[in-house]
């Protein structure tokens, strides 16, 4: 039986939100172990709410006979928007042991950092810049989506 289109963004989005929660469980153990630990306490809950906003959106798609989903656009940013989220939670990860401030600046002000290297601040600052509004593109995309998709209205029942 061929698997649709929207099927294999489903499957990916429960995919990567599953093993985004399986890697922010195990970054949970390793917390304390950081020159930055509050950092790093922000990468286990980014990457746990991240995950089961990934998963909710696998969901969503799952149910094929009421949301369709149209538009190469919205393919594109479902498909890449894990991806992002991975860079943007990776990055603080590796903040944790870098210190940047200059995108999270309350966290770093919690954790006593005093700032990183230009590079390490570019790095950090890109990953949420860019992953944080294609996240939000997605989620846009989702939302027009459920609005926009199969009304329910016109799905027939099966008895």
């Amino acid at each position: 039986m061929p698997v649709s289109a929207q099927r294999v963004l489903a499957l990916s989005a429960l995919r990567h939100g599953s093993s985004l929660m399986l890697f922010g469980l195990c970054w949970g153990f390793t917390v304390p172990n950081w020159p930055y630990p509050r950092m790093a306490l922000t990468a286990h809950i980014g990457a746990t709410g991240n995950s089961m906003s990934l998963m909710l959106i696998g969901v969503i798609l799952c149910f094929e006979d009421v949301v369709k989903l149209k538009g190469a656009w919205k393919r594109i940013i479902l498909q890449i928007s894990p991806w992002w989220l991975w860079a943007s939670v990776l990055s603080e990860c590796a903040n944790a042991a870098w210190g940047a401030k200059g995108i999270l600046p309350i966290a770093a002000q919690l954790s006593g950092s005093t700032g990183a290297t230009a590079w390490q601040e570019a790095i950090v600052t890109g990953a949420h810049a860019v992953g944080g509004l294609i996240y939000v593109a997605c989620w846009g995309a989702v939302v027009h989506t459920l609005f926009t998709g199969v009304p329910a209205e016109t799905v027939t029942k099966k008895e």
